[in-house]
């Protein structure tokens, strides 16, 4: 790393040779874009020379090429002593086919100094403020994805979203729903716990580039097909992280903020080290749901009751076995020897279904505990009605698993339930027995 960081000043051209010897880039997992590979397989059919020039290292080069099956006549890129970019570019293919004897393929401002020297351009997801610049005339265009707010969306998980909607539990469960000051902070403190997450989630992708490009499924992440450039994600995470800590800490001053803190190291955690640990990923990933209703215990300034605190964990540890075995039956299906980095195989399905659907009837054994129990009679003018909500949540967990060992689940449970009517059937009946239970009828 100290070598790197040294090279930098010696310029460019030598700072990326020392990065590209110091790093491997397998050129079979970058994100190549079919539209215009296509394009250029029909000019390279027509007749047309092709060469590969680009501002990237010759190794990194040679190997895209390699990997295209001679698409490419010949490769430029930059060498130890030349960085092969802007105006530099632009002088070595005026020299090698002469002016106006080339047609560029460039996408950024940079390649304005190559256009003005070339019989044709054809941007790439080029800004239009670039495209109105080219000097040149346009042969072909291919725009940047146009649904740019959908890809940041999927980028930073939106719907993700919900689940810190977990920190208004506290406040549900110990009948202060009608205290708008609290919950005005928990809906703050929720969306602040949502930009920390979308920091992690990008800051996890960045660090996954390699593996979620050889998965069946994650390759098709907003960072690892290249719909979101690098570069934003590497700007966004850092943005998102501030004003999420911003955001907490006008809520609740320093307290909320090392909340949050420990919220973005703890995710990090899982992500980097306890993701990769067989079982303890699972309770890892329970307890970060945990954690966000005791936070929103703390910010409401109501206790997390042990009870609570119990059902909690049971249900989240049942939907992390459920996410577990989706995974692995959809990762077996293109790689059935072994799940990626994750430790799991396909024998241990078996086994983790029985663990998740244990953890499921345990919580709900400690929801029916709950509603016969002293601290339920002095919360509820009619405890009783609390008794609805056992067979609603045993019915809505015991469906999640059978729609997840009928395939119907794909992947991501949170996307599966905001979506399900049989839930959201459940959340009424669950608010009227509420209602009930506090005296409301």
């Amino acid at each position: 790393l100290l070598s790197v960081l040294l090279a930098i000043c010696r310029g460019k051209a030598h700072f990326k040779s020392v990065v590209a010897r110091n790093v491997s880039l397998d050129a079979d997992r970058l994100p190549y874009r079919p539209d215009l590979l296509r394009y250029l397989r029909e000019q390279k059919t027509a007749g047309r020379s092709l060469v590969l020039v680009t501002a990237a290292h010759h190794s990194i080069a040679k190997a895209a090429a390699a990997h295209l099956s001679g698409l490419f006549d010949e490769v430029l890129a930059t060498t130890e002593g030349c960085n092969l970019n802007g105006p530099v570019k632009g002088q070595v293919l005026t020299e090698k086919f002469g002016d106006g004897g080339f047609t560029y393929v460039g996408n950024c401002a940079s390649d304005l100094a190559v256009w003005r020297h070339a019989a044709a351009a054809i941007p790439v997801s080029a800004r239009p403020s670039v495209i109105a610049s080219i000097p040149t005339p346009i042969e072909a265009t291919f725009p940047a994805p146009r649904h740019w707010l959908r890809t940041l969306s999927r980028a930073v998980r939106l719907h993700q979203w919900v689940k810190n909607l977990l920190v208004l539990v506290p406040l549900f469960t110990s009948r202060d729903l009608l205290n708008l000051a609290a919950l005005a902070d928990l809906l703050l403190v929720a969306l602040a716990l949502s930009l920390v997450a979308s920091a992690q989630y990008l800051l996890n992708d960045l660090i996954d580039l390699d593996s979620d490009r050889e998965h069946f499924e994650k390759r098709l992440r907003p960072l690892a097909s290249g719909d979101l450039p690098i570069p934003l994600g590497l700007l966004l995470v850092p943005c998102l992280l501030s004003l999420g800590g911003w955001l907490g800490f006008v809520v609740g001053s320093w307290t909320v903020l090392m909340l949050l803190g420990t919220y973005f190291i703890s995710c990090l955690l899982y992500s980097t080290v306890l993701k990769t640990k067989p079982l303890v990923d699972v309770f890892a990933l329970a307890g970060l749901y945990v954690f966000r209703i005791v936070i929103g215990g703390f910010v409401s300034n109501h206790f997390v009751t042990v009870w609570l605190f119990t059902f909690s964990f049971l249900c989240f540890l049942s939907l992390g076995f459920l996410k577990r075995c989706i995974e692995l039956a959809r990762s077996t299906q293109a790689a059935p020897k072994h799940f990626g980095r994750r430790g799991y195989y396909p024998a241990d399905t078996a086994i983790l279904t029985a663990m998740g659907v244990a953890g499921s009837f345990a919580s709900v054994v400690v929801l029916a505990l709950y509603v016969y129990s002293e601290s339920a009679n002095k919360l509820y003018k009619h405890p009783f009605a609390l008794w609805g909500f056992v067979p609603v949540c045993l019915l809505v967990q015991c469906r999640w698993w059978l729609s997840g060992s009928r395939n119907y689940i794909k992947e991501d449970p949170v996307r599966y339930a905001i979506s399900d009517r049989v839930l959201w059937a459940g959340a009424a009946i669950g608010a009227a027995c509420y209602w009930v239970a506090i005296g409301g009828v």
